[in-house]
């Protein structure tokens, strides 16, 4: 009776893996070996009368073992990984994903991205089989803006009123986006779902995910606020993975459980991640002399990035060093036109409109982080991790940046780089005026920097921590 039982435990779990099951092959594997060793066992001690048990048992026992020596080599997992941005542009938290994508071992991985809005992906993912899809906007539900409250007290009012706002956009705008996007996980089948910007910003795939029965891995990129909603469901997060340690700081402080929760830096792919033109070439369609100083920043613009922290230092700057430049590279984030507006009247204002280039969206960042002498990080607001600061420091730049959130983790004070405090235009003016008056420090910091990118930093640093995480999720 026990040898049938193994024969169909056994056919079964081999039809589940055949097509595509979610389950565990390593749980399914071991509890036939399990299974298999108490009827060995039984066999033997009722000797040969057993003979015929234990031929099954045997042969299901080879079977098991078969199913965990071949499970790499014979099955691809899917990964689905998700994108929600919907800024009209390609930040940070996309190019991570995209650099994770091309590093992945596809002999073990397949993967496929799920965007929210059409992006520029300008060949990003060119050979690596990765299929892009687009949620439909119908599909979306009706966007629903975070309000403020009168104050900012914690009165109980206050807290009630917040609660309500929470409650209200999770009715309305989690709750539809989960439903538009349960029939897609049921769909493509995927092993695990792999969020990419944050429990709170991806409630929705959280949502669908445990409608859907799939394993979800949350990749937090933020340092945002949790309410009782978002922890109630962040408890059903098979991983989360925090991209700096600061990150797991503050989850732990705003009471977010998963069920494991690890720190994992970006990385950064150093084969593709390099200037296409000369410096020189670069600084001269700038309009930069050869000597000529220049700073700059290659971030999308809105308030929080603190490019208007950067132009007053540069005012700042300007009787010691009347021919520095600041260059500005990254589009107008949607919603952030009024900000880009009063940049833009800054500097007309300030007579700074020889000094500072706006150069929108670009694709070319290597080549124009290149062309720099200094590269500047001014987020008014903490950063989980500052993508710029790896980019630059891989191209042997120093980097001048806001000492808060994930950036002392990336930027190694007064040897890769110089931190600042947030919002302190002063102390930025200060700092860039030391590293301008001194080459041979910048240089010797650009040199430190681009060795530190490439021991911590590196792309196949961070895709070998993903698949591990990976694969513990799938039970290997």
């Amino acid at each position: 009776m026990r040898a049938t039982r193994l024969i169909r435990l056994a056919g079964a779990y081999l039809a589940r893996l055949i097509g595509g099951s979610r389950r565990s092959p390593s749980r399914g594997g071991l509890a036939l070996i399990r299974l298999a060793h108490e009827c060995g066992e039984l066999a033997l001690v009722h000797g040969v009368a057993q003979a015929e048990s234990r031929v099954a048992c045997r042969r299901a026992l080879a079977l098991a073992v078969c199913i965990l020596l071949d499970w790499r080599s014979s099955v691809v997992r899917r990964i689905l990984l998700v994108e929600h941005s919907e800024t009209g542009l390609v930040g940070g938290s996309l190019t991570g994903l995209l650099h994770l994508v091309r590093a992945l071992d596809r002999s073990a991985y397949t993967s496929t991205l799920l965007l929210y809005e059409q992006k520029p992906l300008d060949g990003a993912l060119a050979g690596t089989g990765c299929r892009v899809l687009v949620l439909p906007a119908s599909g979306l539900g009706r966007r629903v803006p975070v309000r403020g409250t009168l104050d900012d007290r914690a009165g109980r009012l206050v807290q009630l009123r917040r609660q309500a706002g929470a409650i209200r956009r999770f009715v309305q705008q989690v709750v539809p986006r989960a439903r538009a996007l349960v029939p897609l996980l049921r769909a493509e089948r995927p092993d695990i779902v792999h969020l990419g910007n944050s429990i709170k910003a991806n409630l929705d795939g959280v949502v669908a995910a445990r409608w859907a029965h799939v394993p979800v891995l949350a990749h937090e990129k933020g340092l945002v606020g949790y309410g009782p909603l978002e922890r109630f469901w962040a408890r059903g997060i098979d991983s989360c993975v925090c991209m700096t340690d600061a990150v797991r700081r503050h989850l732990v402080s705003q009471g977010v459980r998963p069920r494991r929760l690890t720190v994992v830096h970006d990385g950064l792919d150093l084969t593709r991640f390099r200037p296409a033109r000369d410096p020189a070439t670069v600084r001269t369609e700038l309009g930069l002399g050869a000597d000529q100083p220049a700073i700059g920043m290659a971030v999308n613009i809105q308030p929080w990035k603190g490019q208007d922290v950067t132009l007053r230092a540069v005012a700042a700057l300007a009787e010691e060093f009347p021919d520095l430049v600041c260059v500005l590279a990254g589009g107008v984030v949607r919603g952030a036109e009024p900000f880009a507006a009063a940049l833009d009247e800054f500097v007309r204002a300030r007579g700074l409109a020889g000094r500072v280039r706006f150069l929108g969206a670009r694709s070319d960042v290597p080549d124009l982080l290149s062309a720099l002498d200094v590269v500047v990080h001014a987020s008014v607001l903490p950063e989980p991790f500052g993508r710029i600061l790896i980019e630059a420091m891989a191209l042997g730049k120093p980097v001048v940046a806001s000492n808060a959130g994930g950036v002392p983790e990336i930027v190694v004070d007064g040897r890769t780089g110089v931190l600042v405090p947030p919002r302190d235009d002063a102390a930025l003016a200060r700092a860039l005026g030391m590293l301008l008056r001194d080459p041979a420090r910048r240089a010797r910091m650009g040199a430190e920097a681009r060795e530190r990118v490439r021991e911590h930093f590196s792309v196949e640093r961070f895709a070998r921590a993903m698949q591990g995480i990976y694969a513990e999720m799938l039970g290997g």
